[in-house]
């Protein structure tokens, strides 16, 4: 009988995403007033765990709603950079190469890196400015092995400040190749094995960038 292992972080009003408006969740009905509960809810797309859809970096590239479902659901490999990754610190193709779970080929799978930084930081001031991060050239090895879907217990690239043209080099690589992210996968120290198959269902917003996931992994 497979095992399911929930993958998401739940969204509260402390989450936050850095440069974005804060989540708001506010009563529409109540069950004292209207004797039923409806609830409004403001946040960014890419609050929580949340998949990137090509659009989000390339102008050209496709929204949420038109991901393949087969680039979200299938094969993963999860690759342990825990002992590897440190905080503001590049990913390099060696420390992936040399890490536990890391196997050829790559092509097909739904590649997850797990840092362990989600697990340690998620929802502190640093966790956004701090994390360990894909070099641009490990980005590019990445995209090149054609594989389904990059997963990510930690936001990706450098921050550098206030958005501008050019900048998140590893975003633009795979979003720019309709390589769709899946960002801020919680819960990985509970995937006991380097292979599962992981349904990663982000809400069906039209044209979106990006939308919040239902995330899991399915153990058999």
């Amino acid at each position: 009988m497979s095992r399911i292992v929930d993958l998401t972080a739940t969204i509260t009003t402390a989450t936050g995403v850095i440069g974005h408006p804060p989540v708001r969740l506010e009563p529409i009905h109540t069950h004292e007033k209207h004797g039923r509960a409806n609830t409004q809810i403001t946040l960014s797309l890419h609050t929580g765990t949340h998949v990137d859809a090509p659009v989000h970096f390339d102008p050209r590239g496709i929204g949420v709603d038109a991901i393949a479902l087969e680039r979200l659901i299938g094969p993963a490999m999860k690759i342990d950079l825990r002992q590897r990754a440190k905080p503001k610190t590049a990913i390099t193709v060696e420390d992936i190469r040399q890490a536990p779970g890391f196997a050829e080929p790559l092509a097909d799978h739904i590649v997850v890196l797990h840092t362990g930084w989600n697990k340690a930081m998620f929802g502190k001031p640093n966790y956004y400015t701090d994390n360990p991060y894909l070099a641009t050239a490990t980005a590019e090895w990445l995209a090149a092995q054609r594989i389904r879907a990059l997963g990510l217990d930690t936001p990706q690239d450098k921050y550098e400040g206030e958005p501008r043209h050019g900048d998140f080099p590893v975003h633009r690589t795979f979003l720019g190749k309709g390589i769709p992210f899946i960002e801020h996968i919680d819960n990985l120290d509970r995937v006991d094995r380097d292979r599962f198959q992981l349904i990663a269902l982000p809400i069906k917003v039209q044209g979106a960038d990006g939308a919040p996931a239902r995330v899991v992994a399915v153990l058999e």
